[in-house]
Parts: structure tokens; C-alpha cells; sequence
């Protein structure tokens, strides 16, 4: 006796095929999809930390403008109105600002943001923090409209804050490291007179009294714009490049100001120029 097993099963491919095309297609789908969530996301994230920065740059020490608090919002818009997420333009509403202070723990070295509301906070802190939050709304999926997820929403959030540093600076207001680009200089001249024209004086410091300034002694004047006396760019533009210092702030102690922390000197204390060797007025 001969049995045959062979049965003959046309068509049956066409319901695996469907099966497998809706796997590959949903496999699709999660590769694309996610990897485009996952840009936006990355687009929102450079946003709101661009966003952060600007504000936490914005605010300023002075407490008598509640440390420049009006202007973080626009500053933030500023950022966020100049960036995309997919392509799309950042719209206002999408952006969400908090400006507070911070508490830091040195043990811990981190910094814990505190945001109240309003502008009521302790008059012991200044407003030194900001929050900045996008929300990018209705961004178009691609494969995964096939199984009715047709936008998705992307979040993110940044905070930053200003926390101002001592620094310091040394200005060579004599003039005497004028060759400093070229090493090794040979001996050039008679240093005769003070070779920095610029008449700037600092409004800080030992240097801001008259009686304590530091200035040079010299035996014979030199003209300003000679080649001994060759101008330093701290306060003025020179072939070296734009002024380095002009645009520095100090705090005026007795008023609470910020005020140009360089300024012109008075006719009666034109050391460079004067004929009795350059010696302080009395």
C-alpha cells in the first residue's frame, strides 16, 4: 500500500506574507520613528540650553534694576525664535521661563535652583538662575501614521546659572612690553619718557587717588605717536587691535553704580607731557 502525504496548500504564503509585512513594516516604523523622536528631542534640548545660557547671561549685579530680571525673557525669545526642532520655528508659546536664585552646597558642589513666585525671593539672594523649558508640539511621525500615530510631542529642559568670578588681569600701562609680539627685541633706544599716550587712568584700586598713581620718570618728554612712545591698546584702538579694557565696569562703593572703570584724566594731572620730568603734582 502506497500513501501519499503530499497536499497541495495554494495561497497559503499570501496570510503569512501579511503577517510579516505588518512586523516589518512596525519594525520600520520603530527604527524611523524613534530615531526621529530621538533628533527632536536634540533639537529642543540645544534650544532650551542656548535659551538658559542667554538668560542666566542676561541678569546683572545690580540690585537696584532687580538684577536686569525684566530683560531674561526677551533674551530668552531671542534664542528660541532664532531655532528649530525638525525644521519647524520655536513659537513663543512653546517656551516656558522661570528666573530664581540658587542655594550651593560646597560639600556636595551642587547647586540646588529655587524659584518663587513672582519677583518675591529673600533679600539676601540676587537673581542668579534660570530655567528655560521647550515644548515642540504637533511634529509629524512617518511610518508610524500607519498605526494612527500621526505626531508626537518632544520636552526639554535646561537650567543655568550666574555665578560671577574674581579674576585677574595684568595691564602694562607703562608701555614698556610694547615689543611683547617680538620676541627676543635687541636693545632699541633710550627709554626716555613714558611710551603709553593714553591718558586712561584706572578709577580702581591704589591707581585711582592722584597722589598714588604709578607713572614713569623720565629725563626728556617724548611727543605722542613717536617710535619710542608706541600707544598699548588697554583704552584705545592701535595696529595691535581694538581696545582690550575700555569697556570694564567697577562698582562705586558709595553709590551702589556701576561705572566705567577707566576714564579720562583731568588737564592738571598731565604727567606724560610736562616738562619737570614727569613727576607727580604735589
Amino acid at each position: 500500500m502506497k500513501t501519499d502525504f503530499s497536499c497541495k496548500r495554494p495561497g497559503t504564503i499570501i496570510p503569512l506574507l501579511a503577517i510579516s509585512l505588518v512586523a516589518l513594516i512596525g519594525m520600520t516604523a520603530l527604527a524611523v520613528d524613534i530615531g526621529i523622536i530621538a533628533l527632536a528631542k536634540n533639537n529642543a534640548q540645544l534650544t532650551a540650553d542656548a535659551a538658559a545660557f542667554a538668560g542666566a547671561r542676561t541678569l546683572n549685579g545690580l540690585a537696584s534694576e532687580e538684577h536686569n530680571y525684566d530683560g531674561v525673557q526677551p533674551s530668552v525669545l531671542g534664542i528660541t525664535r532664532k531655532s528649530k526642532v525638525l525644521g519647524k520655528e520655536v513659537a513663543d508659546p512653546e517656551v516656558a521661563t522661570r528666573i530664581g536664585y540658587y542655594n550651593y552646597d560646597n560639600n556636595k558642589g551642587t547647586f540646588t535652583p529655587v524659584f518663587p513666585k513672582g519677583k518675591n525671593k529673600p533679600a539676601s539672594d540676587a537673581w542668579s538662575t534660570v530655567e528655560a523649558t521647550v515644548k515642540s508640539q504637533n511634529n509629524n511621525s512617518f511610518f508610524a501614521k500607519i498605526f494612527n500615530f500621526n505626531a508626537f510631542d518632544v520636552e526639554a529642559k535646561a537650567t543655568a546659572v550666574h555665578k560671577p568670578r574674581d579674576i585677574s588681569i595684568v595691564l602694562d600701562f607703562s608701555g614698556s612690553m610694547r615689543f611683547n609680539s617680538l620676541n627676543g627685541y635687541p636693545f632699541y633706544d633710550n627709554i626716555l619718557g613714558s611710551m603709553n599716550p593714553d591718558r586712561r587712568i584706572p578709577k580702581f584700586g591704589h591707581w585711582s587717588q592722584p597722589s598714588m598713581q604709578a607713572v614713569m620718570q623720565g629725563t626728556v618728554a617724548q611727543p605722542v605717536g613717536s617710535d619710542i612712545q608706541a600707544p598699548a591698546n588697554l583704552t584705545v584702538t592701535t595696529d595691535d587691535g581694538p581696545p582690550i579694557v575700555l569697556d570694564f565696569s567697577t562698582l562705586d562703593e558709595r553709590t551702589g553704580v556701576y561705572k566705567n572703570a577707566f576714564h579720562q584724566e583731568d588737564a592738571t594731572y598731565d604727567w606724560r607731557l610736562r616738562a619737570d620730568k614727569f613727576a607727580v603734582p604735589a
